[in-house]
């Protein structure tokens, strides 16, 4: 009833390929039991997958873009396995597709094969030093390797290609933080707030740059601010047990900022 014949008769598909279709829904069973899936859920999820599976055969099952969609919408579920699958499908097709050499990467990283996931990224470099999402995921990809200094070396890399990408600014300003650089941490998540920001965790991060510097004020004057526009972001415990706040301990501030936000917590 899914039309596996249909997109097995695509003699440009594998016999591999072929019959990884076959047994999508298999696969898809497996999931709902094993993630708790409802039964809701799960038949939105078939009826979408359906939607692309027509697409493929209606329109043009030569077309790489297709399989690309597909990928992405496998990985967007967190189906990784069957989505590089698709990838490469796509790259079968168009080898200098940069998006598929991504999403490939992408997808062998949370999988934890990240020597082919470095591979994938680098490849899509070579065939466009200038896409800032690239950079993206290499600058993730040695964060998740420990290698912070390439992980800030690629994020500022995406940064200068696109300077207004509110993921690149606080993207650096975790990383820096991470980094014990303060004061270059204090400067992305700023350019954060001037991006017309809404994440939640911004003013929180200042907060803790301005405390490991010691600039009281400031530090208080983001923990004022930040209860005022986002005040779910201000938890009392995760304020009293955090080690960027060491410096403003003995604050009387401080202190009086944690004392509302804890009998805030108890009416709530």
């Amino acid at each position: 009833s899914y039309c596996y014949e249909s997109i097995a008769c695509d003699t440009m598909l594998t016999n591999g390929y072929k019959s990884a279709i076959r047994t999508h829904f298999e696969k898809f069973a497996e999931i709902e039991l094993t993630k708790g899936v409802t039964p809701q859920m799960t038949t939105d999820f078939q009826d979408s997958l359906e939607f692309y599976m027509m697409k493929l055969i209606q329109t043009d099952p030569l077309n790489p873009r297709v399989y690309l969609d597909l990928g992405d919408f496998l990985a967007n579920l967190g189906i990784y396995d069957i989505a590089k699958g698709y990838y490469e499908i796509a790259l079968e097709f168009d080898t200098l597709n940069t998006e598929a050499w991504n999403g490939l990467g992408f997808a062998y990283q949370k999988l934890g094969i990240l020597d082919t996931a470095l591979y994938a990224y680098t490849y899509s470099l070579m065939l466009d030093d200038e896409y800032a999402i690239t950079y993206n995921l290499l600058g993730n990809l040695y964060f998740q390797l420990d290698e912070l200094d390439l992980s800030i070396e690629n994020y500022q890399k995406a940064h200068t290609i696109d300077p207004w990408s509110e993921i690149y600014t606080s993207g650096l300003g975790f990383l820096y933080f991470k980094k014990k650089d303060y004061r270059n941490s204090t400067k992305y998540y700023l350019k954060n707030l001037e991006q017309a920001s809404k994440d939640e965790w911004v003013y929180f991060s200042l907060a803790q740059c301005y405390a490991q510097l010691n600039e009281q004020e400031k530090a208080l004057e983001m923990i004022r601010i930040g209860l005022i526009e986002l005040p779910e972001t201000f938890i009392y415990e995760e304020m009293k047990v955090d080690e960027s706040f060491n410096l403003l301990k003995k604050n009387k501030e401080y202190k009086r900022i944690l004392k509302r936000l804890k009998q805030e917590q108890k009416k709530a």
